[in-house]
């Protein structure tokens, strides 16, 4: 196994200091003289320090080394921003080192130069986040400011009166720093922020997790509002639809238009919205203690809550896709991710297991809404169809998966919300393992003693 001195002399050999090129580059010798180096930093003066392709992997192996030694890297710094600190540090200090000469105690002042740039771009950032949950409906008051775990939802009326803002054009600094938000609100048509503060991460992994706890947020929306409703419900930076489409066909003679709203909570008033919410609190509550475990860390079954949380990303990107084919691998990605699956075969076995833990049900049993379908069957109709989409066998495009999505749709939502809601019981009862199968052995263990989880 490469060392970390060896690796930090691997990058040191790499390095190389060029004078100006001598002359104004065109064309493709400024392309060339570009692609030179894998990495590099230009001067004024025309210099350029740099790293040839093969430091730049050993930069990144490094990189990888440190976050699997330390925690605070791991959660706080993206890997390729963790290289580019490497990078930095390693030509700033030995630019111009021959490599026999690095020794241990330089190894030890990278790493205490990294550890100074971690430092120092590590503080407590407050995200604002746009996002799609339902358009104003003339005449009707807007749904109530609530949180999910970290994140808290507002109208965008709110959270500007919040700020003494109802009129940024008023503040000219304030329209400066919203003013680009606010106007692509406008265009998407969205009147809904999100705010989260992430902590003990550098920038570009501080504003991913921001991006993914909404993400994860918006589920606990989407296991509580039907999904006629919140199917679409999503941030404006990630998977959303234009506010509505035009369409134009024609037939011989005659031309045929039409609009079709994509907006997400399309006749949903702000009311109705707080009022399904207020019905399933526990659910938004639990849900959002998951949100709380992916953004700060520390608990106590961080296996589960991860699985939980990954399980609920692709729940999220399944419910808005538009192609039933895609949707159902997504789903049904959602649910062995959920389940700690890792293949196929066992994802049947342990999607059996789940619904005899949660429901009593066994693999021979008929389900509740066909009587001539067994349990063991209506798993293989979900866990099936992913594998033959992905590996060729049924068309993407041919195929009609309207029916599978359905039945994928149904039962990942209710898988979602049963484990969030056992899961806080799982992690106070007597010495839990964080793992699927304990899990899953626990809650069936409740139900058969008689007690109902969740």
């Amino acid at each position: 196994m490469t060392t970390h001195l060896e690796l930090l002399r691997t990058i040191v050999t790499h390095t190389v200091h060029e004078p100006p090129p001598g002359k104004l580059l065109v064309g493709q010798e400024a392309n060339r003289w570009a692609r030179a180096l894998a990495f590099w930093r230009a001067k004024v003066s025309g210099e350029r320090v740099g790293v040839r392709r093969d430091g730049v992997a050993a930069a990144i192996k490094l990189a990888r080394s440190l976050a699997k030694d330390n925690p605070q890297y791991r959660r706080g710094a993206r890997y390729g921003t963790l290289t580019q600190a490497i990078l930095n540090a390693s030509m700033e200090k030995f630019t111009g080192r021959a490599p026999d000469s690095i020794i241990a105690a330089d190894l030890a002042a990278l790493k205490a130069a990294v550890q100074e740039w971690f430092s120092q771009n590590v503080v407590p950032r407050c995200y604002v986040v746009p996002c799609s949950l339902m358009p104003d409906l003339g005449g009707f008051s807007n749904a109530r400011p609530f949180t999910i775990g970290p994140v808290a939802f507002r109208h965008a009326s709110d959270f500007l009166k919040a700020r003494n803002l109802a009129d940024p054009e008023d503040h000219m600094l304030e329209e400066i720093n919203y003013g680009p938000l606010l106007q692509t609100m406008k265009e998407r048509q969205a009147t809904w922020v999100a705010e989260v503060e992430i902590d003990g991460c550098e920038e570009t992994k501080a504003s991913e997790i921001a991006d993914l706890a909404v993400d994860i947020a918006l589920v606990g929306i989407q296991l509580v509002i039907p999904r006629n409703y919140s199917r679409n419900m999503a941030r404006i930076t990630g998977r959303t639809s234009p506010p509505f489409v035009g369409s134009v066909y024609r037939t011989g003679s005659q031309t045929h238009s039409g609009t079709h709203w994509r907006l997400p909570g399309h006749g949903l008033s702000g009311g109705a919205f707080d009022e399904l919410m207020s019905k399933e609190v526990d659910v938004t509550r639990y849900v959002g203690r998951r949100v709380d475990a992916y953004v700060h860390g520390g608990s106590k079954l961080p296996n589960l809550e991860q699985a939980w949380c990954d399980a609920a990303y692709w729940f999220h990107e399944g419910l808005a896709e538009t192609l039933d084919s895609i949707a159902v691998a997504k789903l049904e990605t959602a649910i062995e991710v959920l389940l700690g699956a890792e293949s196929s075969s066992k994802s049947e076995k342990r999607l059996c297991e789940a619904l005899h833990a949660f429901h009593g049900v066994s693999e021979n049993d008929p389900i509740a809404t066909d009587p001539s379908v067994t349990i063991k069957q209506y798993v293989k109709g979900i866990v099936g169809p992913r594998s033959r989409f992905l590996h060729g066998t049924w068309s993407t495009l041919g195929e009609n998966a309207e029916a599978t999505r359905a039945d994928a749709e149904a039962l990942s939502w209710g898988l979602l919300r049963l484990s969030s809601l056992a899961l806080d019981r799982y992690g106070v009862s007597k010495s839990p393992v964080d793992s699927a199968t304990a899990f899953l052995d626990w809650i069936n263990a409740e139900r058969e003693a008689g007690v109902q989880v969740p």
